[in-house]
């Protein structure tokens, strides 16, 4: 398979799109390449102009397929490979690849055309003018020219910030070598281009997206922030007693769980007090519910006012609360729970006509260095148990396990 410039003038007209790609692709590449690596711009330049050389072959084998594919104005070159691969079931660079080693063409120039159209992020700078320069090319021919140049720029200000790639310099050289080459080839020019203003806007377009995108970026991280608030919002909800506002018994089992296992393995020790309320049933049954609740509200309150950071107070169910005291020995939780009892002798836990209504409890502790506790499981009941002896003697005082 061979190809000519024109084979006549209906050819030539149906070609000029793509060799006018095919030249401002490689005056691109030829201008970068003297800034990257000088010694190989001619090479550049000659696989920059064949880099689609692959449409050529694909307009001739499938001249239907091609005739709707590459009639559509400005499509982007990338739209224009992807709807090859389903046209054609492969795109032009791996067609033009093909053909070059078909024709005996050296291994570096078919990888090159082979890759000509992958992204900007390589170490090989001949490559890189290479696969700038297709882009640049759609960007000096599309309709809309500053949007197609803003879109090159973020391309290339994310490989390499600190360089503007001499944009300008760039532009310029196109818009002087362009039109007398082109006409000299008969190709002509689509639209007249203003460098200097074609680089203003597009600047401005980048500008313009660079604060669109801030924007959204600021947006999603509000966004973010406020979906991480609402769950840790209802993360906390989801461990509390709505009524007492202390922990609800899953997260005190949960906790306990965790720092048995620490204890165990750290050598240390804490302590459980179990607590119930005397009588809560009867109050309930002469009070009401509500001054129960009030009850129970006002006794989660007093308790939560009494621990330390790092204990962990909760309702277990009913009128039963549970504290745990990490790095507390019996003797220690037995005062804490000293403290509960005198301050429910001093303060009303709830009002009935204004009446106050005093309340006692029962504890139980238990300290983890007082007993052989297999699990988190056999602490609480050994507070269980002592808080049971209490109630069985009386009510209103405090047992510590195993003394």
């Amino acid at each position: 398979m061979s190809f000519c410039l024109f084979e006549n003038d209906h050819g030539a007209r149906g070609r000029l799109p793509f060799w006018q790609r095919s030249i401002t692709a490689a005056v691109a590449a030829s201008y970068l390449a003297q800034q990257l690596c000088p010694h190989q711009s001619g090479s550049v330049f000659t696989t920059a102009l064949l880099q689609d050389i692959g449409i050529l072959a694909l307009q001739t084998a499938y001249p239907g397929d091609a005739e709707r594919l590459y009639g559509i104005e400005n499509t982007s070159h990338q739209h224009i490979m992807q709807v090859e691969k389903r046209y054609f079931g492969c795109h032009h660079a791996l067609v033009g690849a093909w053909l070059l080693a078909k024709w005996g063409a050296h291994d570096g120039l078919i990888h090159a055309i082979q890759h000509s159209h992958d992204g900007l992020d390589t170490e090989d700078n001949a490559a890189l003018c290479l696969r700038v320069s297709g882009a640049i090319a759609d960007a000096w021919l599309s309709a809309n020219p500053a949007d197609a140049l803003a879109g090159v720029m973020r391309q290339l200000n994310a490989l390499t910030p600190s360089s503007e790639w001499a944009m300008s310099g760039l532009l310029a050289h196109l818009q002087q070598t362009l039109p007398p080459l082109m006409e000299t080839l008969g190709l002509g020019m689509p639209v007249t281009v203003d460098s200097v203003a074609l680089l203003k806007e597009a600047q401005q377009r980048l500008f313009e997206h660079t604060l669109s995108l801030s924007a959204r970026l600021d947006a999603q991280q509000k966004a973010r922030e406020t979906l991480l608030n609402d769950y840790a919002e209802l993360q906390q909800r989801s461990r509390l007693d709505p009524l007492t506002q202390l922990a609800n018994r899953a997260w005190l089992e949960e906790q306990l769980r965790e720092r048995f296992r620490l204890c165990l393995t750290t050598e240390r020790t804490m302590s459980v007090v179990f607590i119930d309320l005397d009588h809560f049933k009867v109050l309930n049954d002469r009070y009401g519910h509500q001054a129960g609740d009030q009850v129970l509200a006002h006794f989660g309150r007093m308790l939560a006012s009494l621990i330390r950071v790092g204990d962990l107070a909760g309702r277990y169910g009913g009128e039963e609360f549970l504290v745990i005291l990490p790095d507390e020995d019996a003797e220690g939780a037995r005062r804490f729970a000293e403290r509960i009892t005198r301050r429910l002798q001093e303060r009303p836990m709830a009002r009935v006509d204004q009446e106050p209504l005093y309340v006692s409890v029962s504890i139980g502790v238990a300290c983890l260095t007082d007993g052989g506790f297999g699990d988190e499981r056999e602490l609480i009941d050994a507070a269980d148990q002592s808080m049971y002896f209490i109630k069985r003697s009386g009510r209103g005082g405090v047992s510590v396990y195993g003394q």
